[in-house]
């Protein structure tokens, strides 16, 4: 009989015990990031949306509630905040946003996300709030390994006795502790790695479009393919050269002969 209650503690118990210790071991590293000490990372940068033009915009736009009577729409960008409306709180850069015809209200500003773990549901969700700490959206994060898409369910709005509560459930295998590590195209890219990346990809197309184009219609062979060859042989000299001349202070070393 011990043998058993010692089993079914080891069993059942313990593993219960560390989830619940691990749970709330989670800092909040920025934005979209939740750090676990075991070193796995919440991270929703792959859920963040932006246009092509670098700006962001929401993920989620003018969402209806499911909640019954409330016929607001909602949108949402987790990570970095988004204008909404050329005018009323979500003008100057939000979280989340609630809209009701021509009228735009904040409803979480993006640099009070905080992650919280609800004990009574087992799931990790952000708190924001906007700047009166009158409105408070909380995202549950719904963790799906197997999802491809990221899904957003609008509750709707609730009104607790101090403030207006705003539930939302986001079901992403971002949501999930290592789901997704790595964004594939973080924001705040400086304008000198944007450049750099554009030069790269120029000189690969240019490279590429030549030497097809010398052995299709010129049909060179070997080093001769590649065009302008002569400037890419010398190429590394003259990054010597520069070298030189700018950590020289702009003099160039030159040598005489005896007379």
């Amino acid at each position: 009989m011990e043998y058993l209650i010692g089993r079914y503690a080891v069993v059942f118990i313990i593993p219960q015990l560390l989830s619940f210790v691990s749970a709330d071991d989670c800092v909040t590293i920025s934005t979209c990031q939740c750090l676990f000490t075991n070193g796995s990372l919440i991270d929703l940068g792959q859920v963040a949306n932006w246009d092509l033009m670098g700006n962001p915009t929401p993920r989620f736009l003018q969402l209806g509630a499911k909640k019954k009577g409330d016929r607001n729409k909602y949108s949402y960008n987790p990570c970095y905040k988004f204008i909404y409306g050329s005018s009323g709180g979500c003008s100057s850069g939000v979280a989340a946003c609630q809209s009701s015809e021509s009228t735009y209200y904040d409803i979480g500003k993006q640099e009070t996300a905080h992650f919280y773990f609800n004990k009574t549901g087992g799931n990790w969700y952000i708190s924001y709030h906007d700047d009166m700490q009158n409105r408070v959206t909380n995202v549950t994060l719904e963790c799906c390994p197997g999802c491809k898409n990221h899904t957003l369910t609008v509750i709707g709005e609730t009104v607790p006795e101090l403030s207006k509560q705003y539930l939302m459930t986001l079901k992403s295998k971002c949501a999930c502790a290592g789901g997704c590590d790595a964004p594939v195209l973080p924001m705040g890219m400086s304008s000198g790695a944007v450049f750099v990346i554009t030069f790269v990809v120029l000189v690969l197309t240019y490279l590429l479009l030549g030497i097809a184009y010398r052995k299709v219609v010129g049909g060179a062979r070997g080093i001769e393919m590649i065009p302008h060859a002569s400037f890419w042989m010398d190429f590394p000299l003259l990054v010597q050269d520069g070298f030189f001349f700018l950590f020289g202070c702009g003099r160039v070393g030159t040598t005489y002969e005896r007379i």
